[in-house]
């Protein structure tokens, strides 16, 4: 038998010098009253427009290494540039996922070694190198993971199931939710993207931390349990359910263009 309780996990995607700055501290104090400690995943370099709206804080660097020198966050690299392109390319870890765009899937192995290696190298200039990885988009190829085991990393934060995974050399840790919830089993990750956060995404965070907080780990804390066999099936089950929910989107698409 096998122990199928639930965690939770907490994410904070798109972390760059020109974020909502105000959303982002509201939700680091938020963890902070928890005693939660959440993964941010750091753009090195954001050169993406969409997600670069708010003023330049020239101080970016060393708030971040502030966080993680006093352990109130955990820390991954984001990508590099976040400048994403349209993409099919995809490993079989990415199944379910419905983005059609990535910035490093399809990319031949030097060029996606060449990128993940400047952004990497600008993270231990400022201090706060991580064996964490958070694929924009939450695409990433077959070449990248290669890239990635080369390069030192450890855990991927992606990936399709309901429980954490190894393959590959890299211990995957799914994610699999934006908008927190009540969960019976699983070790489920919460996306949040503070620069599109809402009152209701916060009020929604804080209500399952207030009543699940002894359930909430860091990422770090993850382990792959005993009984692989009991959480490979369940995760091939999750994902076929995915597929599923994917395909349905993706006619709908087809059918309003």
């Amino acid at each position: 038998m096998f122990n199928m309780g639930v965690k939770y996990i907490f994410r904070l995607d798109d972390v760059n010098p020109s974020m909502n700055w105000n959303e982002f501290h509201r939700y680091i104090n938020l963890f902070k009253k928890y005693n939660i400690k959440p993964l941010i995943g750091v753009i090195p370099d954001n050169q993406d427009k969409e997600i670069k709206k708010y003023e330049f804080n020239d101080n970016f660097w060393k708030i971040i290494k502030d966080l993680v020198d006093s352990k109130v966050v955990d820390i991954s690299q984001h990508g590099y540039q976040h400048q994403l392109f349209p993409t099919s390319i995809q490993s079989p870890h990415s199944i379910g996922v419905f983005s059609k765009k990535s910035e490093f899937s399809g990319l031949s192995r030097q060029e996606q070694y060449d990128k993940i290696l400047k952004g990497k190298n600008i993270m231990k200039e400022y201090g706060v190198e991580s064996d964490i990885w958070m694929s924009p988009a939450h695409t990433l190829d077959n070449s990248t993971i290669e890239v990635l085991v080369d390069l030192g990393f450890k855990i991927i934060t992606d990936g399709s199931g309901l429980f954490p995974f190894k393959s590959e050399k890299m211990l995957f840790v799914p994610q699999q939710f934006e908008r927190p919830r009540r969960m019976p089993i699983g070790v489920i990750t919460f996306c949040i993207h503070t620069n599109n956060s809402s009152d209701i995404l916060y009020q929604d965070t804080e209500k399952l931390l207030e009543s699940s907080s002894n359930d909430c780990i860091s990422i770090r804390d993850v382990k792959v349990g005993k009984g692989k066999l009991g959480y490979y099936f369940i995760n091939k089950l999750f994902q076929f359910f995915l597929i599923k929910i994917r395909s349905i989107k993706l006619l709908i698409l087809d059918i309003r263009l």
